[in-house]
């Protein structure tokens, strides 16, 4: 938080998919899932990375809050891991993989740099309880199996 103002600096994220590993065992894959994750993995922005502000609830660091509008609910995601990265260069970057209703972000004090590698040198896994969620899917029409196509006739065979 800055001295001269009572608002606390943002966080940055982006959706997980935009951050992909380039090189290593799971390539061409996003951060998904924590099982997922292997350690000297190479990860790189994807070059339409949209950032979106986040804000810590508490010095722990474990539940993030996104506002998308003044009419719509926050977003609490939870942090389900601190990762440590290091660029080819040397330089350290501490992310958090949080998660929400079925949705991931990646979550960093300050913007990755599109143009930098990325490698995954370090997963603390927070040990929290995960309660499931229902998340609403998409509404598909039901098919019945009954329904055949007018050119089908059906055919009895005999003995």
């Amino acid at each position: 938080m800055s001295p001269d103002s009572l608002v606390p600096e943002p966080f940055h994220a982006c959706q997980t998919d935009a951050f992909r590993v380039e090189s290593g065992v799971n390539r061409g894959e996003g951060l998904d899932a924590i099982d997922m994750l292997n350690l000297g993995d190479i990860y790189r922005l994807n070059d339409r990375t949209k950032w979106l502000p986040v804000f810590a609830q508490d010095d722990t660091r474990t539940r993030f809050v996104l506002e998308l509008a003044a009419n719509m609910p926050r977003q609490v995601f939870t942090s389900l891991a601190h990762l440590i990265f290091m660029t080819t260069t040397g330089r350290r970057a501490d992310a958090f993989l949080g998660a929400c209703d079925g949705r991931a972000l990646l979550i960093c004090d300050r913007k990755l740099d599109i143009a930098a590698e990325y490698v995954l040198i370090h997963i603390e896994a927070r040990d929290i309880e995960v309660t499931p969620t229902l998340v609403a899917a998409p509404d598909i029409p039901a098919r019945t199996t009954a329904a055949t196509a007018r050119n089908v006739v059906p055919l009895r065979v005999t003995g």
